[in-house]
């Protein structure tokens, strides 16, 4: 019995740690305590990368739209001589 659940008390901060990134910031006879702090960055960090992803996919819609107001011939001009004077 000892063995068993001294493994796990071993084993389980393993897991998490590898697996999830994790670590128990105490390991006691009453098992592993872990950081509600952590737990609390990594909510704060989630909404900034999802805010960050939502401003990246709207900077994108913004610039294929530019590029393709680039694309369009100006009327009286075709070819190469169009995109030239679009941008300029």
């Amino acid at each position: 019995m000892v063995v068993l659940y001294g493994g796990l008390l071993v084993l389980t901060p393993v897991f998490y740690g590898v697996l999830l990134g994790r670590l128990p910031t105490e390991i006691s006879h009453r098992g592993a305590r872990w950081s509600e702090v952590a737990d609390e960055a990594l909510g704060t960090f989630e909404n900034a990368i999802n805010s960050l992803q939502i401003d990246s996919s709207d900077l994108r819609a913004k610039l294929v739209q530019q590029e393709l107001r680039l694309d369009r011939p100006v009327r009286g001009t075709s070819g190469r001589h169009a995109l030239i004077e679009t941008a300029a």
